[in-house]
């Protein structure tokens, strides 16, 4: 009766131990990427080769997850944003990805221009004085968040536009909000992709 109970004993810790094994590895083997507002959430995620990805879309309206990149505009230009009676102006500028931001200062008051911490694009000015400018040229498409130090609660956004060449590796079509679009990658590298709709949410896996 001893021997049996012990045979029955290491018979289920052997099965335990191989079901946590297959658990681990189908987790290993399967991730989540969250489509928001313009943005893909994360923006970068790293998988072992032979993981499948999972779109999944939680914004109100379409998007797509194609292959490819979002280019700079064949002809960049300058946009103009004026700091004035402490506040941006205009406050949302969009633009196309190559095309140079100029912020002018017009108050009488020192501001700085400071780029969130996190994204694609990390930018500092100089403090800048009455009539002073600074210049930026956007190389990334997205959304870019931005303040001022020197004034609380003076902020800005940037969302550039990029010029769609999708490379045809993968093209989800149209997810319409809550549903889900699937792609297995089986060989290492890096793949970008961005969605066709919006041309300002750009992302990357990078299968090892």
């Amino acid at each position: 009766m001893t021997s049996v109970r012990s045979l029955s004993a290491i018979t289920a810790a052997l099965f335990l131990v191989s079901c946590f094994g297959c658990g681990s590895a189908s987790n290993r083997l399967r991730s989540t990427v969250f489509i928001r507002t313009l943005r893909f959430d994360p923006s970068t995620l790293t998988v072992d080769a032979g993981t499948t990805v999972r779109w999944r879309n939680s914004d109100t309206a379409a998007h797509t997850v194609t292959s490819g990149n979002l280019d700079p505009a064949p002809d960049p230009t300058f946009k103009d944003v004026a700091i004035l009676d402490s506040q941006f102006s205009p406050k949302e500028l969009r633009l196309r990805v190559g095309d140079t931001v100029r912020w002018t200062n017009r108050d009488l008051a020192t501001h700085q221009i400071v780029f969130a911490s996190g994204q694609p694009i990390e930018f500092t000015s100089p403090p800048l004085q009455e009539n002073e400018d600074t210049t930026l040229q956007i190389l990334h498409a997205g959304v870019f968040e931005y303040q001022d130090p020197f004034t609380p609660g003076l902020t800005g956004r940037i969302i550039a536009e990029g010029v769609p060449d999708p490379d045809g590796q993968f093209d989800s079509g149209g997810i319409s909000p809550g549903q889900e679009f699937e792609f297995t990658f089986n060989i290492p590298g890096t793949f970008t992709y961005f969605c066709k709709f919006h041309n300002v949410e750009e992302a990357r896996i990078v299968a090892l």
